[in-house]
């Protein structure tokens, strides 16, 4: 997307002319759309609450009566300031769940109701609840189409020297759970040169 706005940014026969501060203040809009506009609204609402006690109460007694301060949780009485954790590694993992759990498999999901919001604590890959990424939505869209883009433009395969049984699989612990050592591939474009040019 950059480089088409660059691209209009050099355009002589654009009667605006874009120029590149245009294109760095389009580039923020972009950025920042996603979390200054939550941002300011959260702050808006937080004011107008201190402006009005009476309605900020109401709200603060409601979440009390609804949420409590402590929670029984699949038979554990949860301690007000108790952090938990949800261990989805785990989850994903587990035998009582899914059929040969550590195979890569991605057949299983075909014809089945499986719930990417967590709402059924199958699979939590954008978390669940209040706690949910909030850009689940667009991540979802933009892991689909990567992913698709890549598979469907190039030709994917392992260094001479490597076999599918040297590709090293393991993984680290973080906020993600990314390879613990990078993806080393060959890749080479599989469509006509023509589909790569805009």
């Amino acid at each position: 997307m950059v480089d088409v706005l660059l691209e209009l940014a050099e355009d002589p026969t654009l009667e605006v002319k874009l120029e590149r501060h245009g294109v760095k203040a389009f580039t923020q809009d972009l950025l920042a759309g996603g979390t200054e506009s939550s941002a300011v609204t959260v702050e808006w609402a937080i004011s107008e609450l201190l402006k009005k006690p009476e309605i900020f109460k109401k709200a603060t007694e409601e979440l009390d009566r609804v949420i409590g301060h402590k929670k029984w949780v699949a038979g554990y009485d949860i301690k007000k300031g108790t952090q938990v954790l949800v261990n989805v590694w785990t989850i994903g993992r587990d035998p009582s769940l899914w059929d040969n759990p550590t195979e890569f498999c991605p057949e299983r999901f075909i014809g089945k109701a499986i719930d990417v919001k967590g709402q059924d604590f199958e699979l939590l890959p954008f978390g669940s609840g209040r706690r949910m990424c909030p850009g689940y939505s667009l991540g979802l869209k933009v892991i689909q189409s990567s992913l698709a883009n890549l598979l469907h433009g190039f030709n994917w395969k392992l260094p001479d020297h490597m076999k599918r049984e040297d590709l090293n699989m393991e993984e680290i612990f973080g906020l993600s759970t990314p390879r613990k050592i990078p993806l080393v591939a060959v890749v080479e474009p599989r469509l006509p040169y023509e589909v790569y040019n805009l």
